[in-house]
């Protein structure tokens, strides 16, 4: 008989959990789920409580039942993710491009940066350059702050914890400062910034939420600073 160490005790019951979440054809609930495992009820409402916290699981709100969350999902199929929403949001990106003839940004949470998916720019020579895989301060500029705003607790202390450093005369650098500034963005469900990131340009941004109304990407509108 193997004796197993408190540690891979823990790895071993988190692995039975997320295989029974993962393989169900539909939401589990905790009774089913200590069921199917194992598990004493107590163990497996305690490890559902860390795994919902780290969005490696998703509880739903009605029923209380339990499924894979978006982090599990993009771990081990990224691209499909994203290639998705890149389709629903790209016609949108089109319209708005022609509507505002500035460059239009889709951004999503890569651990404390912002990275761009998808930009749509106007056949103009002065505009703002975005490109597929470019990176994004959190702390500096609208299309960071949304991402810094609608990101867990603990990635926001990450995030103005670090040494900020400018990006231009106007870059708030002060973690109050900014934290003040990420409540006041999370009531208005929006942020504009004016030369923070880069120097004559200036953005808006907001959020976009799925359909149980969880954060899942920034769209924004950027383009020289004087056009704002």
């Amino acid at each position: 008989m193997n004796i197993l160490s408190p540690r891979e005790d823990t790895v071993q019951r988190i692995a039975r959990i997320m295989e029974a979440i993962c393989t169900a054809d539909d939401l589990l609930s905790l009774r089913e789920i200590e069921e199917q495992t194992g598990i004493p009820r107590a163990t497996v409402h305690r490890f559902l409580h860390s795994l919902k916290r780290a969005d490696w699981v998703y509880q739903d709100p009605a029923t209380e039942k339990f499924r894979t969350g978006i982090r599990f999902f993009l771990l081990f199929d990224r691209h499909a993710y994203y290639d998705e929403l890149v389709q629903i949001c790209y016609p949108h990106m089109k319209k708005l491009l022609a509507q505002t003839g500035r460059t239009i940004l889709l951004s999503v949470l890569d651990g404390t940066v912002g990275r761009c998916i998808l930009s749509a720019e106007p056949a103009t020579a002065l505009k703002f350059v975005a490109h597929k895989g470019m990176n994004i301060p959190l702390y500096a500029g609208a299309t960071g702050k949304i991402l810094l705003a609608y990101a867990k607790p603990e990635i926001q202390e990450r995030v103005l914890a670090q040494k900020l450093v400018p990006f231009t005369e106007k870059t708030k650098t002060d973690p109050h400062i900014l934290q003040r500034e990420i409540e006041q963005i999370q009531k208005q469900a929006y942020a504009f910034s004016q030369e923070e990131w880069m120097t004559n340009a200036g953005d808006l941004s907001v959020p976009i939420f799925d359909h149980r109304g969880q954060f899942v990407c920034q769209l924004g509108i950027a383009g020289l600073s004087s056009s704002f």
